[in-house]
């Protein structure tokens, strides 16, 4: 397989849904690598992405949970947390 293969079916899709994003900035403040304001709202710097923890913590603590964390090789919702 090669590495542009291996990227797409490894790492986490991350995805910040733009209506409901307030532009607080806070996933810019945490995962500063991961996240930009762009007009005033967030979007992911780039898609899937290694994983790394400060990018569910932007999603954990996005206060109108408008970022996704999908793993990309399972499909499963990694972060905001269900109830």
């Amino acid at each position: 397989m090669s590495a542009e293969g291996a990227a797409a079916t490894t790492g986490w899709e991350v995805t910040v849904d733009r209506l409901s994003c307030s532009g607080t900035g806070m996933c810019v403040h945490s995962a500063s690598g991961h996240f930009a304001l762009v007009n005033g709202r967030s979007q992911p710097v780039g898609s899937p992405v290694p994983p790394d923890d400060a990018v569910l913590d932007a999603a954990e603590n996005c206060p109108l949970e408008a970022i996704r964390v999908v793993d990309v090789a399972t499909g499963r919702v990694l972060a905001p947390e269900e109830d």
